[in-house]
């Protein structure tokens, strides 16, 4: 089974044969998998992508984090008949 770095680099491989440049992408999916490999994650998890995505230290993930945020606290408002 190939590391989530792996993964990631043949993601970007053929994204990047599809004609994608992906300069920010790149470094966010990077981020991520760093992050993950820190927490010695053999896969990914929703609680730890929520938890990267929130962290403050990085812009994107912090964007991100924010639309999750948004999207849980739809998730939790009743339905009105």
């Amino acid at each position: 089974m190939k590391t989530l770095r792996e993964a990631v680099s043949d993601y970007l491989m053929m994204r990047r044969g599809l004609g994608f440049k992906l300069r920010h992408v790149e470094h966010d999916l990077g981020s991520f998998v760093s992050f993950m490999e820190l927490e010695k994650a053999p896969f990914i998890r929703s609680d730890l992508a929520l938890k990267w995505a929130m962290a403050p230290t990085d812009r994107a993930a912090s964007l991100l984090g924010a639309a999750l945020k948004r999207r849980a606290r739809l998730r939790t408002v009743p339905e009105r008949h």
